[in-house]
């Protein structure tokens, strides 16, 4: 097998980034909530959380304590997105054949980050959830281990709460070029 140049290696690392910062949005998007049906252990108590109320407190109540199920089910599928995420070094290792299409481990967290996100945005009067959310996207947007493209996603999502809140978030602590994937996916959305 032939050794790509280091050009050719940049470019094959910002196709794959791009292509999989598209997929993990469009992914983030659409319904990836399929798999939550067959979710076991933990997440079991909270499958319905929707239709029902959670110990006698709609959804939108504010004071939802510690044992809230929704911030359990985040924090659930919070740590199994952090142990499915990439890291730099993991991409750096992919051979050439394997950058032309996204492993299915990628999918999979693509979708958890989307459910992630959709479940800090149904919540929106959840203080301690959107707290949560809010914590895990900057530390995400942020962890110098992650590849760009996630690392724009998960500013993106951030940015995405404090819009639904109403509050200001300053993109200007964010390096440039997490910060220019981020704008185009708010421009885009």
């Amino acid at each position: 097998m032939r050794k790509l140049k280091k050009p050719q290696l940049i470019f094959l690392a910002l196709a794959f980034a791009a292509n999989l910062l598209v997929l993990v949005f469009l992914l983030s998007k659409g319904d990836g909530d399929k798999d939550e049906k067959d979710k076991k252990g933990k997440l079991e108590n909270v499958a319905l959380i929707d239709q029902k109320e959670v110990k006698g407190q709609s959804k939108q109540n504010t004071s939802l304590n510690s044992n809230d199920p929704i911030v359990l089910r985040f924090e659930v599928e919070r740590e199994e997105l952090v142990k499915m995420l990439p890291r730099k070094q993991d991409l750096q290792k992919l051979e050439a054949h394997q950058v032309h299409q996204i492993p299915d481990d990628l999918l999979k967290a693509g979708r958890k980050l989307g459910n992630l996100k959709e479940l800090s945005l149904r919540y929106p009067k959840n203080i301690k959830l959107q707290e949560k959310a809010k914590s895990f996207y900057q530390q995400c947007a942020k962890d110098e281990q992650f590849p760009t493209s996630i690392r724009s996603l998960c500013l993106f999502n951030r940015s995405q709460l404090a819009k639904n809140s109403g509050e200001d978030f300053d993109l200007e602590s964010y390096p440039p070029e997490i910060k220019a994937l981020a704008m185009e996916l708010i421009n885009f959305n």
